[in-house]
């Protein structure tokens, strides 16, 4: 995952970029504590399960007690958008994980490149 920020526009001054994510955090996206999602592009490339891309309001969510703050269904074979307006606000940090798991079970591991993310935010 790398952050890269963009100074062009204070509403997506952040972004992370996940090549795969996994039932593994990915913690504090933002490495800034607090923040606020606009965007997702996620993917899954598996044609044959659904995964799930989770969002925790923090900065070290243990997976599969901590409730997730945003939770979307990646659907086998899809690439998606969702525009986040006004946005997820997370306020103490942003953390993302995937697998097969509904709600805030983690279920199965996702492959190592079945669900890449990029989220935009500030």
């Amino acid at each position: 995952m790398g952050l890269k920020t963009n100074e062009q526009n204070s509403e997506f001054s952040a972004m992370a970029t996940q090549t795969g994510a996994s039932t593994v955090a990915d913690r504090d996206i933002f490495a800034s504590g607090p923040g606020t999602i606009r965007t997702i592009f996620a993917k899954n490339t598996n044609g044959s399960t659904l995964h799930y891309l989770k969002v925790y309001d923090s900065k070290e969510p243990t997976v599969g007690t901590t409730e997730p703050e945003f939770i979307l269904e990646l659907g086998t074979s899809i690439t998606t958008t969702v525009y986040c307006n006004p946005g997820i606000v997370c306020a103490t940090g942003v953390s993302v994980t995937a697998g097969t798991g509904a709600g805030h079970t983690a279920g199965s591991n996702p492959g190592s490149t079945e669900v890449p993310y990029t989220i935009y935010g500030a």
